[in-house]
């Protein structure tokens, strides 16, 4: 079956969309899905639960690893603005930390939503 698993890939690839399988259309999945060759269809996996507890404890645990490293640049940031004399400096470190800050915003509400989808799971 030459060209199978490259067609399967280029379709998975179109169908990622971050970190998470945007679902087949039906047609497209009933099309697409042939039994193997002497042997019964497969089981069809369920793609309506979502990602597994444990995935959602590992997005968990790395969300938390970026919040701390933001949070850690944040406080570099506020150190050097408050050392900075030149106005054009703080000006610079200014942007550079409310980027920081919105990144951190961003990565909390993360934390929340998946706090609450492991807390709704368990």
């Amino acid at each position: 079956l030459p060209g199978v698993y490259e067609a399967w890939e280029a379709d998975r690839r179109s169908r990622r969309t971050s970190g998470t399988l945007r679902a087949k259309p039906a047609a497209a999945a009933a099309a697409t899905t042939a039994p193997p060759v002497g042997g019964a269809a497969p089981a069809p996996r369920s793609t309506v639960g979502g990602p597994s507890l444990s995935t959602l404890r590992n997005q968990l645990r790395q969300v938390e690893k970026d919040i701390a490293a933001r949070d850690r640049k944040r406080a570099q940031l506020e150190t050097t603005l408050a050392a900075a004399a030149d106005h054009r400096e703080m000006a610079t470190i200014g942007a550079a930390l409310a980027e920081v800050v919105g990144e951190l915003g961003a990565l909390e509400d993360r934390w929340l939503e998946l706090g609450a989808e492991i807390e709704a799971r368990s």
